[in-house]
Order: structure tokens, then sequence, then C-alpha cells
């Protein structure tokens, strides 16, 4: 079991490295797209980055409960 438990940390990871990287070239390109007039602008890059984001948050959050390294709040 906690072989597939470090297995399941490790695909976060490269999961969650993927997603960095494509997000970082989506916006790379959003930015070039608006200052480089031959490079077109495409509309769909905006809901990528935006996915990307999302899906980092919460595999991001998962893998910090699983860490124990994400953080508490104490209400009471």
């Amino acid at each position: 079991m906690v072989s597939l438990q470090r297995k399941l940390i490790r695909g976060l990871y490269f999961a969650l490295v993927f997603l960095l990287a494509v997000q970082v070239i989506v916006v790379s390109y959003q930015v070039f797209g608006r200052y480089v007039p031959f490079i077109p602008r495409l509309h769909w890059t905006e809901e990528i980055s935006r996915g990307c984001f999302i899906w980092m948050v919460l595999l991001g959050a998962g893998l910090g409960v699983a860490d124990r390294s994400h953080f508490a709040l104490d209400l009471l």
C-alpha cells in the first residue's frame, strides 16, 4: 500500500510539472500574441491557462494534504 501511495504522489508531481509547463507556454503565447503583430490571437488559450491553473490548485492541495504540509486553521 505504501508503494502505491508513493507512485501516486510521484504521478501528482509529474502532473503538476506538466500542467505548469503547459500554462507557461500558453500564457507566453498570449503575451507575445498581444504585442507581436504576426502572431495570431487565439481565444482558446485563455481557457487552457485557466483550466491548468484550476487543476494545479486542486492537485497541489491534494499533494499538500498527503505530504502533511497543507496549512490548517483552528477556529475554536
